[in-house]
């Protein structure tokens, strides 16, 4: 395995050094998709977030890490995004329940 950011001295991945990455690479998202969302139906902005494949996203700006970083990476941020689009469900359930 080939030094990088990720791996510790010793050459075992860093799972914390994968996990600040792809809480940053997330939150980073997410600040670029809220403006365009900001102006969005919510209905709208949940079939966005369905469809968006954000830990696609995060294996290409990984593309020269080793394929576990890229596949943890990968798995944190499509589990990120999850919560979120299960925090929208809730959201609208709620208001519909109004």
């Amino acid at each position: 395995m080939a030094k990088s950011e990720f791996t510790l001295a010793d050459g075992v991945l860093d799972d914390e050094k994968i996990e600040e990455w792809a809480e940053t690479f997330f939150q980073r998202t997410m600040q670029m998709l809220n403006q365009f969302y900001a102006q969005a139906d919510l209905n709208e902005v949940l079939r966005s977030m369905e469809a968006a494949n954000l830990g696609r996203l995060a294996a290409q700006e990984l593309a020269e890490e080793d394929q576990q970083v890229i596949e943890t990476a990968m798995k944190l941020v499509d589990e990120m995004a999850q919560h979120q689009i299960e925090y929208i469900k809730a959201y609208l359930a709620v208001q519909k329940g109004q």
